[in-house]
């Protein structure tokens, strides 16, 4: 489960809206979520649902996938062949949570008095939000037309279920957008078809055809069609709903044969398979610090839907190696060497990228990290090291003395006392300074830290710095730190204090 539970809100809206005759919301106070939901409802009436509504964490974009069958869910909660297949949705964003956010799959699914289920989930997301209940199997939210049941959450697609038939329940958040049904008319009216994506990868990716601007009613029948150049026709086996989820291997058209009486047919939309590109990769940094993220990502690739991604590396921009996880059109990498990089771009072939090269910088000065106290206290009011001896006020959270500032020599192998002094001294309060012994632009917590020692006097720190015997000869750079509790870093922000 993705969130705790919440108390929620017992409602059931009954609305109209310009897009379907007639609405039912069950509630939209989340409090809970996952992948999806399985509940039933009950047709009073002969119905036609024309689309649905969701609740989803801000964000994007998401993929929904909505199945329905006769009868309950239950006993089918994980057999997927139980169940009948509307569509996936097209992609979509979410701007607000908890409120309703439209799913892009239009339907047209007749149903006549009587019990069904529906599934709605997210294809690989968590972002579904849902409300815990108390009374499983139980109608939730009614109008004279139309029942929602308590139901159960689910994991994707077909997993763990949360909730039970006797105690705990999952409510659906969303509402049901449908019209009243009746019988058909003759001749119908067909409409146009139209698919949730005009570009796909070659027997990879799912998209969904449905109709706009066709009649529905009691009786009337489909049968959808492909062709490799909308003259000749083939019946597609088993493509008899409103909406038809495939794939495909070649670029096809579609149609819909509907029949009430006499056979219309719809207006043909083309689906395209779609061909990888793989375009040129780039650094967003470049040349970069050891250990310090940079994104890499592609200009001039295609961008189909299915389409699928794979990086690589590789030390001379011959042998390629794949790189674990990195399998998105962008990726987020550190590396301790100069290093060739591509992405694999997989719509049926596969066409690598451009190569970029990423070196590695040669001045550590531009590598160190940020560091930065956000109010005064805990000021440095003196800094003193072997003959540094620098009395400040309050610089602001950050002093930067690299140029012009106090310096000082030291010896591979000796000890130098060090101290910091701070006016507003408070319990609590701590002290560490670093010295980039090796020059490569890091403060190593481990070798390069002394942690300084509260005097309790007049908020003196006090400690001796080991220069190793392996330091570096050279210029070097030394930072002080102090705050108020917690960890001493010698990167990031911190409430109190000064660096």
């Amino acid at each position: 489960m993705k969130r705790i539970f919440q108390v929620f809100l017992l409602s059931a809206i009954f609305t109209t809206n310009a897009f379907a005759q007639f609405t039912l919301t069950t509630t939209y106070a989340g409090g809970n979520g996952q992948a999806g939901n399985m509940f039933n409802v009950t047709a009073l009436a002969d119905i036609i649902i024309t689309s649905f509504d969701g609740n989803f964490d801000v964000g994007g974009p998401y993929t929904a996938r909505i199945y329905y069958k006769t009868g309950s869910y239950v006993g089918s909660e994980t057999t997927a062949a139980n169940w009948t297949l509307l569509g996936d949705s097209a992609p979509f964003t979410a701007t607000v949570t908890n409120a309703a956010t439209a799913i892009p799959l239009p339907l047209s699914l007749s149903l006549a008095p009587g019990n069904y289920a529906f599934y709605v989930t997210l294809v690989a997301s968590t972002a579904l939000n849902y409300t815990n209940g108390t009374a499983p199997l139980t109608v939730y939210a009614q109008d004279s037309n139309l029942q929602i049941y308590q139901g159960i959450g689910k994991a994707y697609e077909f997993g763990g279920t949360f909730g039970n038939t006797t105690t705990s329940s999952r409510i659906w958040n969303g509402t049901i957008h449908y019209d009243l049904g009746g019988p058909c008319d003759d001749p119908p009216v067909p409409g146009t078809a139209v698919s949730t994506a005009s570009t796909v990868c070659s027997g990879a990716s799912s998209f969904t055809l449905s109709l706009t601007g066709s009649s529905s009613g009691v009786g009337q029948t489909y049968q959808w069609q492909s062709s490799p150049d909308n003259a000749t026709w083939s019946d597609i086996s088993g493509a008899t709903n409103p909406n038809y989820a495939t794939t495909q291997t070649a670029t096809t058209y579609y149609r819909c044969a509907v029949t009430c009486g006499s056979t219309e047919y719809s207006a043909s939309v083309l689906v395209t398979a779609g061909v990888a590109v793989g375009g040129t990769a780039a650094a967003s940094v470049n040349p970069v610090c050891n250990g310090a993220n940079f994104t890499l990502s592609l200009t001039g690739a295609s961008g189909v839907t299915g389409q699928t991604y794979q990086w690589q590396s590789s030390p001379d921009n011959t042998t390629w190696t794949d790189i674990g996880g990195a399998t998105s059109a962008t990726y987020i990498a550190q590396q301790t060497s100069a290093t060739y990089y591509r992405c694999n771009v997989s719509c049926g072939t596969t066409d690598a990228s451009a190569s970029v090269y990423v070196t590695m910088e040669t001045n550590p000065v531009n590598c160190y990290c940020t560091a930065y106290g956000i109010t005064c206290d805990e000021a440095i009011n003196n800094f003193t090291f072997d003959t540094i001896n620098n009395s400040t006020s309050c610089s602001g959270g950050y002093a930067d003395y690299t140029s012009g500032g106090p310096t000082t020599s030291l010896a591979q192998s000796l000890s130098y006392p060090v101290s910091i002094t701070t006016t507003l001294y408070y319990s609590g309060d701590q002290a560490a300074v670093w010295v980039d012994w090796n020059q490569d632009g890091v403060f190593d917590a481990l070798t390069e830290q002394t942690t300084l020692t509260d005097t309790g006097v007049g908020g003196v720190f006090t400690g001796t710095v080991l220069v190793p015997g392996t330091a570096t000869l050279g210029t070097t750079r030394l930072r002080a730190r102090m705050v108020y509790t917690g960890t001493l870093s010698p990167c990031g922000t911190s409430s109190y204090g000064e660096v």
